[in-house]
């Protein structure tokens, strides 16, 4: 009889507490956001009130990202993902406790949830080093696919339960609940075994070597980038990819939904793309070791789906399309945690957090600007929509160290 071996165990036993404890996490994440987006919606009259905290957050997160990055690099992963947990508790309970005040009193509720934010932020930092830190690539790139899956598919169903639990239950309980979602995931991770070799270690002799400063870490991480031809052609592609990432799953599905003038259909669309999603993640799970491969045959696939689906007009086909496009498109996720898996570990941290400075940048500019070309000339939107993965594609091809990535 074939026995497991204790670390291969340990290490499955690991993978599957972080995994449940990222599903739970998720969903307290979709009731607070959810909740807050309504409630103030609801009570000031008007969606501005909302706008208004979400809008706020999506900056200061994008903000944050470089100095989060660099705070995590020197200090214990696990111990930030506690910590950020209970802050999150206090945060929401304060909040919860102060309901009714912050409805007439927005900027109240604001702070809050730019202090969630930092919590959140250290969390899902933390949470991305030690899983890149305890896996070795293959496992992690394997890793993070299921996560996504994981992550997708609690997006469906939460949205929805959250939506029914807004709807019928009081505030005190939603607060409550989420606050129980944040214990649960807390006690999880406290039960994944912490067996990082190096990053601790290091955390200590870099506080002391580059004395905490902010400065030494962006010089560090822009020496890293101008070093690496890698890293300069991913960050060229990220902000090109992020133009059409932006606009694609908001407002896309709008703008064909609104051809037809049907909510409904929007729902539709909007359904076939993360199936799809999903679809795409299994098969790239399983493929997982062709890294170069799956990202060429996703621009390719993307580069004619969105032409199409910018100039078709039949609803059935359209909405097989955005399956088609959600297939696809996952298929970019292991050339992504690749990347990631092969940072500096010691400065994961940091190097993240920096580039996703840099990249997060043009999101909001692709929506904007392809939003308004689309309304200037809709058949000059859908070409440059499309030309967006041709171009991704070329800088990747044109890359002698990206071109032919297999992981053996």
């Amino acid at each position: 009889m074939l026995s497991i071996p204790r670390e291969a165990n340990g290490l499955m036993k690991g993978k599957l507490l972080i995994l449940i404890a990222i599903a739970i996490n998720n969903f307290g994440d979709i009731l607070f956001d959810l909740f807050v987006a309504w409630g103030l919606s609801i009570n000031t009259g008007s969606f501005m009130g909302a706008v208004y905290v979400i809008g706020t957050s999506v900056g200061f997160r994008a903000f944050l990202s470089f100095f989060v990055g660099s705070f995590t690099d020197r200090h214990s992963r696990k111990k930030l993902i506690i910590v950020s947990h209970c802050a999150s508790i206090v945060i929401i309970g304060l909040f919860g406790m102060l309901w009714s005040y912050i409805q007439s009193h927005i900027i109240i509720g604001v702070i809050f949830v730019l202090l969630n934010d930092i919590s959140n932020e250290v969390f899902l930092r933390s949470y991305i080093s030690l899983t890149a830190d305890k896996f070795d690539k293959i496992d992690y790139i394997k890793f993070q696919n299921v996560a996504s899956i994981v992550t997708r598919i609690i997006g469906i169903f939460g949205a929805a339960i959250s939506g029914f639990i807004i709807q019928n239950l009081t505030y005190n309980f939603i607060f409550t609940l989420d606050i129980i979602t944040f214990l649960i995931s807390l006690t999880l991770f406290t039960m994944v075994k912490d067996n990082c070799n190096s990053s601790d270690s290091y955390n200590t002799n870099t506080s002391n070597n580059f004395k905490n400063t902010l400065i030494s870490d962006i010089k560090y991480t822009i020496q890293y980038i101008r070093n690496s031809s890698y890293i300069k052609r991913f960050i060229a592609i990220m902000l090109i990819l992020n133009l059409g990432y932006g606009f694609i799953p908001q407002v896309f599905p709008i703008i064909k939904a609104d051809e037809f003038k049907s909510a409904s259909y929007l729902g539709f669309i909007k359904s076939f793309l993360v199936i799809g999603e999903l679809v795409g993640l299994v098969i790239a799970t399983k493929f997982s070791r062709y890294i170069s491969s799956s990202f060429k045959l996703s621009m390719t696939i993307n580069f004619f789906v969105l032409f199409l689906i910018g100039v078709l007009q039949e609803k059935t086909i359209i909405c097989v399309l955005f399956f088609i496009y959600g297939t696809s498109d996952s298929l970019t996720q292991p050339f992504f945690n690749y990347t990631v898996s092969n940072l500096d570990s010691n400065n994961r941290g940091k190097l993240l957090g920096g580039i996703d400075a840099i990249i997060m940048l043009s999101p909001s500019v692709g929506i904007y600007a392809i939003s308004f070309l689309f309304k200037y000339n809709y058949l000059i939107g859908t070409a440059l929509l499309s030309c967006i993965f041709l171009i991704a594609y070329l800088l990747f091809r044109s890359n002698e160290e990206m071109n032919e990535i297999v992981i053996e």
